[in-house]
Order: C-alpha cells, then structure tokens, then sequence
C-alpha cells in the first residue's frame, strides 16, 4: 500500500499542509482483490488515482474523528465523489455513493500530519471501488479490463 500513492503520482499531495482524514484499507484487503484487478490498477495510474482518491476526505479545520461519525454522515473525497457512513456504537462501515463499494472500519483515530497539518487515519477490511469504475466481476467494468461497448 505504502507504495501505490507514488505510483498513481499522489505523494507530493501529501506535502501540503492541509488536514485530511484518509480511509485506509489494511494489506488483507488488497488480498481480497481478484489478480486482474491488481493488474490493471498497477498498470493504470489513471484507475490506480480514483480508486486511492476515493479512501482520502480533505477537511476544513479538523479531520473526521470517530467523535464525529454518524449514521448517514455524507464526505466528499479528494476527488470530489460522495461517500457516507453507516452504523453506529462501535460497528461503522463506509461506503461509496451508489453503495457498490462497502468497507468495515476496524481501527479509528491513528494520528498523522499532511504536510505540517494534523490528520486522522480509520483502518478498513475493504479496497473501495469508486461507482464509475465499476465493480471487480463486471463485465464492462474498466477494473476488469472488459472492453466497450457495454
């Protein structure tokens, strides 16, 4: 994981100083992943930068704390895709806008620094997919590599 930001061209943005809350997946969930899709989003920078964009929320002042989670709670993404949060108590989940994509948050509240900024990580079971990719197994998906037209 540590190095798919550099290879999707994302590592200078995190050198501005700007606080962020960043959804990320643990290495079991790249496992979880079908080969082929590892594949094509390691050979795609483009594929590679949306799906990684999707698990990074700026902030205006702090980032998004477990304090602050609530059921429905509606985050824009760095690049600008609606995600929002389910649950409540300790069981939360995030998912992706037209809910396709759904991961499990199994660790809250890691401190970090964006640049001089102060940010916020959640740990996830799950690689979300951004909704206009597509799903892994779909057949016109450009995470599989199907060709169009669909």
């Amino acid at each position: 994981m540590s190095s798919l930001p550099l290879q999707a061209g994302l590592a200078p943005s995190f050198s501005a100083p700007r606080s962020e809350t960043f959804f990320i997946p643990q290495n079991a969930a790249f496992d979880k992943l079908p080969k082929q899709t590892l594949e094509i989003l390691a050979n795609n920078a483009t594929l590679l930068r949306a799906v990684l964009n999707l698990h990074i929320v700026p902030t205006r002042g702090s980032p998004v704390a477990t304090a602050d989670f609530e059921d429905g709670l509606n985050l824009m993404t760095l690049d600008r895709q609606a995600v929002h949060l389910s649950g409540g108590g300790n069981s939360w989940h995030i998912v992706n806008m037209d809910n396709s994509s759904k991961a499990t948050i199994v660790g809250t509240d890691i401190k970090g620094y964006t640049g001089s900024a102060a940010s916020l990580m959640h740990v996830i079971d799950t690689v979300l997919i951004p909704a206009h990719v597509g799903k892994p197994g779909e057949e016109c998906s450009p995470v599989t590599g199907a060709p169009p037209p669909c």
